[in-house]
């Protein structure tokens, strides 16, 4: 099954720029933003990541007005908290936490009035790793965008945009989270949660 979906985005993303990219242009985007709260629901218990700010950027090869190719990296810290009945009593714990998503994808873009405006939706796969006070745990995920675009010149501009990013499990074995030595959150959802965040940041055109 993830031989399949990775099959099928990248021959999107191949048929995305198929047209006019003899001469791509570089972007880099910044950003910073919010990401709201998210909980995840096992056989045995739950496990909450807070809200917080994100921050990262995204490296972008523009094909052409329509559309491009993009690696994004984007960072969480926050507080997050977990609780079992693994073992019968109620075990609870808050920890501090990190979620890192590196993703590869492709964006459509929708150009407005005299193409300084886009508008964009994309998709994207790759890593979400994340970190917590007892360990680390990286996990294959994929994500979505849908934004707005504005250059103020050739070289520079500004972006808004709401994302939604998640891991995916394919084995049905536990998540990520051990509130207490040798217990777990166990799920079998494919997605076992999303975190949905709003952010904006800077265009800068390298070339």
């Amino acid at each position: 099954m993830k031989r399949r979906i990775l099959l099928s985005f990248f021959a999107a993303t191949m048929l995305l720029g198929t047209t006019h990219a003899a001469n791509p242009s570089i972007e880099l985007q910044p950003f910073a933003g919010y990401a709201f709260q998210s909980t995840v629901y096992g056989y045995d218990g739950s496990a909450t990541i807070d809200d917080g700010l994100t921050y990262g950027g995204t490296l972008s090869v523009v094909l052409n007005k329509r559309a491009s190719i993009d690696l994004t990296y984007s960072r969480e810290d926050v507080s997050a908290y977990a609780e079992t009945y693994y073992y019968g009593p109620l075990i609870s714990k808050r920890t501090d936490f990190a979620s890192n998503y590196i993703l590869i994808g492709g964006t459509k873009l929708f150009p407005v009035g005299s193409g300084q405006t886009s508008l964009y939706g994309g998709l994207g796969i790759g890593a979400a790793i994340y970190n917590w006070e007892d360990g680390s745990t990286t996990r294959f995920a994929g994500g979505a965008k849908l934004g707005v675009k504005s250059m103020f010149s050739e070289r520079i501009g500004i972006f808004a945009q709401g994302t939604a990013n998640f891991p995916m499990i394919f084995s049905g074995t536990s998540l990520w989270w051990s509130p207490g030595s040798g217990t777990s959150v166990a799920v079998s959802s494919v997605v076992p949660f999303w975190q949905f965040g709003l952010s904006g940041g800077l265009v800068i055109q390298l070339n």
